[in-house]
């Protein structure tokens, strides 16, 4: 090798890796994207470590999507991210898509749980004691609609 051709290797090497940095980026771009699911959730809790778990182990992927976990640090914050669309999806409750669904913006309400919450009313209010609903529980069971007393 000539003392003359030795500064022109490295531009050589570098202009190879451009030509496989500019051909490795056109491939990407060819390969189909995955839709992306967009959740806001809670920092802390059960369902932000449902969906973080869902993450760290590609299960998202493995089922056809991305999913975008956007965290919040409290209940509002997440209805304002689903409202403006910036998400789709939140673990909301129920009161607050139905107060949604009566103003005219309906919202598809998916139960997160199968754990029912308590009901709060202010003292001497003609609602049924939990007692009184257990032990007809077995009714319940018989006929749905016989649930209008609890």
């Amino acid at each position: 090798m000539s003392l003359r051709t030795l500064p022109t290797l490295p531009l050589l090497r570098l202009a190879l890796f451009v030509l496989l940095l500019g051909a490795a980026d056109s491939l990407r771009a060819e390969l189909p994207t995955l839709p992306t699911l967009r959740l806001s959730v809670l920092q802390f809790g059960t369902a932000h470590w449902e969906l973080d778990h869902l993450e760290r182990h590609g299960l998202d992927e493995a089922a056809g999507f991305d999913l975008d976990v956007r965290l919040v640090a409290n209940l509002p914050a997440s209805r304002i991210a689903v409202s403006s669309g910036d998400v789709h999806g939140a673990v909301v409750d129920l009161t607050w898509a139905q107060a949604r669904h009566a103003a005219g913006q309906s919202y598809r309400y998916l139960p997160y749980s199968s754990q029912m919450g308590d009901v709060l009313a202010p003292p001497g209010q003609p609602f049924a004691t939990s007692k009184t609903c257990a032990a007809s529980a077995s009714a319940w069971r018989a006929a749905p609609t016989a649930r209008a007393g609890c």
